[in-house]
């Protein structure tokens, strides 16, 4: 993803979506004082249960970045990624819970949706 955010409401990454109440937002925006970070929200029943910033490289801040969501095999999610040049992915932080996103805890019955997600309206 190449993606160069102006304030800290752009966004531009990954989604996790079970509805607006419970998702994972996974990508890049710029913290408080404008530098590019690697943002990864986990929302639940309403609640922001992770907010987690990770400081990119200067190097690395105006270059493209891959971003990958996969399951550890026990039902959370894993959040990685890499810049140009890199053959490992980079695993951000603890795996999040799953059940945060499941239909027994968020209700309904379509389950998840993982795709591209950006907006302009970004909250921390």
């Amino acid at each position: 993803m190449s993606y160069r955010p102006n304030t800290a409401a752009d966004f531009a990454g990954l989604a996790v979506f079970q509805d607006e109440n419970c998702h994972i937002c996974f990508g890049k925006t710029t913290d408080a004082s404008g530098k590019p970070v690697l943002l990864l929200r986990a929302k639940s029943e309403g609640e922001v249960k992770v907010a987690r910033t990770y400081e990119i490289p200067e190097a690395e801040a105006s270059e493209s970045v891959e971003l990958r969501v996969s399951t550890d095999g026990n039902a959370d999610y894993v959040f990685a990624c890499r810049f140009p040049g890199e053959a490992d992915w980079t695993v951000l932080g603890e795996p999040v819970d799953a059940a945060w996103l499941s239909n027994v805890t968020a209700g309904g019955f379509t389950g998840v949706v993982i795709g591209v997600y950006a907006t302009d309206k970004m909250k921390q």
